[in-house]
């Protein structure tokens, strides 16, 4: 989706405890287009630094919200900044909210503080994300069998895109931004460290958070095509692989099979939590692929070891012949009229000779 790079060039964190709201000029049949973005900061152990380091990653969610969804939240405005609840369909909405919640919140630190109201106000906005619009030109909305049931069904609030990155990387020693870091856009590593059954590093706030987007997702929007076994399974598969490209940089049979059967396993990505969870497995894909590890299959779509100028599973490695069935589909998909009347002719003149002999078929 082409506004996820748009937002993330003008995504600005004063304080990465909260989330940035997004709102979006313009509606989608009778929806508002609402996100979030949020900061997310992990511990992850490099062999090759011999160190650990301090990544920080970013998420981005947009969803669609209708105005029955605004009444179903009230004026409890407790979670104005919080994950997964969205205030307000528009920008003008939600900030003046937040200046209610903020006045509300000054009058009460006042009550044991000598300050000036006006200068705790001013401090509580500092400490504020600054909010940001996309015009709906950025949004690329793909109809399709999620989007489709969930507007039939009315669903008060609907899941449109997830997207995940790799921000920066910083020492955590003294802070200062790791600019060699080996996985500088990668995402694959997460799953690798906290969900492969091979991985030893353990970090409980991790696993809680990607609990917690489950249900966020799972409960608040209503969502119910992705159990929570079947996610945790998804992410577990990929980050054994992962791990093991990781720790290994050296691709083995069982790799290579493991790999195949994952992949084929991917059921439909149009709804997007699924297809959230494969990007781990599509960010790997990529970095094999970048490092000449393996090869993609032009017929069937399996993954091979890297040979230069290989296209197709060979029987002498694969003991499968792609290259010769993808020949054999070329070749009649340029002659198929020919096939066809030849075909047609054919059995035209069987069910004469049928006919003539008497016999039935």
């Amino acid at each position: 989706m082409k506004s996820l790079e748009f937002i993330k060039e003008k995504l600005v964190f004063n304080n990465p405890n909260t989330p940035v709201e997004i709102f979006c000029k313009g509606q989608y049949k009778d929806y508002h287009i609402r996100g979030q973005a949020v900061e997310l900061s992990y511990y992850i152990y490099d062999a090759k630094l011999n160190d650990y380091v301090y990544t920080i990653y970013r998420l981005i969610l947009l969803v669609l919200v209708n105005d029955k969804y605004q009444r179903e939240l009230g004026k409890d405005i407790g979670f104005l900044s919080h994950f997964g609840i969205f205030f307000g369909n528009t920008k003008k909405e939600f900030l003046n909210m937040r200046n209610d919640y903020d006045l509300s919140w000054a009058k009460e630190i006042k009550k044991q503080d000598k300050q000036p109201l006006r200068e705790i106000i001013e401090s509580i906005k500092k400490d504020r994300n600054p909010t940001l619009m996309i015009s709906m030109n950025k949004v690329n909305i793909m109809e399709n069998t999620y989007l489709n049931e969930c507007i039939k069904a009315k669903k008060d609030i609907i899941l449109l895109s997830m997207d995940i990155y790799l921000n920066r990387v910083k020492s955590p020693k003294d802070g200062h931004l790791i600019t060699n870091y080996p996985y500088p856009k990668r995402i694959f590593p997460l799953p690798a460290f906290y969900f492969s059954r091979k991985s030893k590093f353990e970090d409980e706030d991790v696993l809680d958070w990607f609990n917690d987007l489950f249900r966020t997702v799972y409960f608040r929007f209503d969502y119910n095509y992705l159990n929570e076994k079947e996610y945790n399974r998804i992410l577990g598969d990929i980050g054994n692989l992962s791990y093991e490209w990781i720790k290994r940089k050296k691709l083995s049979g069982r790799f290579l099979k493991s790999l195949n059967r994952l992949n084929k396993s991917i059921g439909d990505r149009t709804d997007h939590f699924n297809d959230f969870c494969y990007k781990f497995l599509d960010d790997l894909v990529d970095d094999l692929i970048t490092h000449k590890q393996i090869a993609r299959c032009q017929f069937c779509g399996d993954f091979f070891k890297y040979r230069q100028g290989k296209k197709y599973c060979s029987p002498q490695y694969e003991h499968k012949d792609c290259g010769k069935k993808a020949r054999n589909r070329k070749f009649y998909a340029k002659h198929r009229n020919k096939i066809l009347q030849k075909a047609r002719k054919s059995t035209k003149e069987l069910r004469a000779l049928y006919k003539e002999r008497g016999i039935k078929k």
